[in-house]
């Protein structure tokens, strides 16, 4: 539940070239590639907009505009015409699958980074304490 803010009609479109999800719910999502894009494009899904998550599945997200992150990541769309049980030997599909694979998750950057910065400011502080005995005191 802490995550779910992360769901959008663009991102979602990630999961199908996820194994773990399964061939029928990846049909499903195919098909409501074609249901309007809502009015206001949300940067990330609020409660308020969604209504209960429970119940839900991947394809009651998809829009229209799902197929932004295929554009993005420069993908062939005639994927999206060719019968999911056969994606697996699909070239366009395995090119896919690697392109979100290689995807970098921003947040977890992030908060290498913060570690690494910490890390740093800790080590100089060390550096700047003067040992015992030394000519600082």
């Amino acid at each position: 539940m802490k995550r779910q803010w992360y769901i959008s009609e663009t991102l979602v479109g990630l999961a199908l070239f996820d194994q773990a999800v399964p061939q029928c719910e990846k049909e499903c999502m195919v098909s409501n590639l074609g249901k309007p894009a809502k009015k206001k494009a949300l940067k990330r899904l609020e409660k308020k907009n969604t209504g209960p998550f429970q119940g839900k599945r991947l394809w009651d997200f998809v829009t229209s505009r799902t197929t932004v992150m295929l554009e993005a990541l420069d993908l062939d769309s005639s994927l999206l015409s060719t019968p999911v049980q056969s994606w697996e030997e699909n070239d366009a599909y395995k090119v896919g699958k690697q392109r979100v694979s290689n995807l970098a998750v921003v947040n977890d950057h992030a908060e290498r980074a913060i570690a690494l910065i910490k890390e740093f400011n800790n080590d100089r502080r060390a550096a700047a304490v003067p040992a015992e005995g030394s000519a600082w005191e």
